[in-house]
């Protein structure tokens, strides 16, 4: 055979190969749902050893940290850095994070309050309204229920969850000005509509729901044509 078809022989296969490698992460991504949560927030899908030589599936984030692609998927585990930023096409939707209602959780008793939370409530007479809410059906993210208040003039809302599981009382660094929330009970996702920050622009701002804390997700804005 002559060397010059030896030679494209060679790279006919090689190209066949990388044709073939491209289709099998293509095929693996669609089979494999955590991935591809794992590509709409910018992070890479990778399968992973650990120390006993068991693989995983993993999602490796561009700033250097990882997690269980399946845990990530759940909400479970987060990238170190904040906000996440949206690789999808349009805009996030709730579908995009799932998550299953627990039905049949019960009240977790009294609501676990740090005491400058605590203080800030009862200035506001908003106690009564945490306790409260630890009986009534999750509202957000599968299990907690989210609620709001304001105290800090006409129009200004702070919002605050309660975990019904653990009775965790948190309330996210938010202010949302003349504006509406939109969440449903089975998705991690919130979506606020109206200003974020006194004096701001008028938007559309999205957060996650992401081991036990909202976190921001940037959605970069789609060009006219």
């Amino acid at each position: 055979m002559a060397p010059s078809n030896r030679k494209y022989i060679l790279l006919i296969g090689f190209l066949c190969l990388l044709v073939i490698l491209a289709f099998s992460s293509w095929a693996l991504a669609l089979t494999n749902p955590a991935w591809r949560f794992c590509e709409l927030h910018g992070g890479r899908g990778e399968l992973c050893e650990d120390a006993d030589r068991n693989q995983y599936s993993a999602c490796l984030f561009a700033d250097g940290s990882s997690c269980d692609a399946f845990a990530f998927h759940s909400g479970a585990c987060a990238p170190q850095s904040s906000p996440l930023t949206w690789h999808g096409p349009g805009e996030p939707v709730f579908d995009d994070y799932p998550v299953k209602v627990d039905a049949s959780s019960a009240s977790a008793g009294k609501p676990v309050i740090d005491q400058d939370l605590a203080d800030l409530f009862a200035l506001y007479e908003f106690n009564e309204v945490i306790e409260e809410s630890l009986a009534r059906p999750a509202n957000f993210a599968g299990r907690l229920v989210l609620t709001s208040f304001g105290h800090c003039g006409n129009g200004c809302r702070n919002f605050v969850l309660v975990d019904k599981l653990t009775g965790k009382v948190t309330m996210p660094d938010l202010v949302l000005f003349d504006g509406t929330a939109h969440f449903t009970a089975d998705s991690r996702l919130l979506i606020l509509e109206g200003v974020l920050d006194e004096g701001g622009v008028s938007d559309r701002h999205y957060f996650g729901w992401f081991d036990g804390n909202l976190l921001s997700i940037d959605v970069p804005k789609t060009k006219s044509p």
